[in-house]
């Protein structure tokens, strides 16, 4: 099927080194679902999102209301806290695109069958192997660089894009917005725990 218009200045637009760099950065961060290092790359895509012009909101996931409600489906590893993320970018209007995701991984399993250091990020022969490389990482590497892209293939500012990853899969609902976002997990918007947008997202003591 041959590409429109748009979509070939999108893909020309696209920066396929910084999506690779973006990628390895992801994964040799150790973010196992439920562990500091998931909250903390959470933190810190938030910073990222601000670096990149969006408007950010971050919020702490009310764990015990979403465990009670109906449609949970479970979780593969314990979890004491999470966090959601949402970055916006101008316009108005219904938003125009979503971009989902997660950075949280499952666990590694026995480290005796893997070749090489699961979270190394190690590129052989043009692919790159580690935990989370593919479930999904690589997507929010992409949905991290997709606004340029997204400009370039004229998408109209009031109907603009919207890009939502998720930090904790499980319990990831996608975020109700009016324009462009580009979110990690969970009940944007309805989380009595949500963060307002000015607000900096911190993790906060122990």
């Amino acid at each position: 099927m041959a590409l429109t218009d748009a979509q070939t200045r999108a893909l020309d637009a696209l920066d396929e080194d910084e999506v690779i760099a973006t990628l390895v950065d992801l994964v040799r961060v150790p973010s196992v679902t439920g562990t500091d290092a998931e909250s903390e790359l959470q933190h810190r895509q938030a910073a990222l999102f601000e670096t990149e012009g969006l408007e950010v909101d971050t919020w702490q996931l009310d764990l015990e209301a979403l465990r009670a409600d109906p449609r949970f489906p479970g979780t593969e590893a314990d979890r004491s806290e999470g966090y959601g993320l949402v970055g916006t970018t101008g316009g108005d209007g219904p938003a125009g695109l979503v971009l989902q995701g997660h950075v949280d991984v499952v666990p590694i399993g026995d480290a005796t069958q893997w070749e090489h250091d699961p979270f190394a990020a190690r590129i052989t022969a043009g692919r790159l192997h580690g935990r989370g490389a593919c479930d999904m990482k690589a997507g929010v590497a992409a949905n991290l660089q997709s606004s340029e892209p997204c400009g370039a293939a004229g998408s109209p500012s009031r109907s603009p894009s919207q890009s939502t990853a998720s930090s904790a899969r499980r319990t990831a609902v996608s975020a109700p917005s009016r324009r462009c976002c580009a979110a990690m997990a969970g009940r944007w918007r309805s989380s009595p725990n949500r963060r307002p947008a000015d607000s900096s997202p911190r993790r906060p003591e122990r």
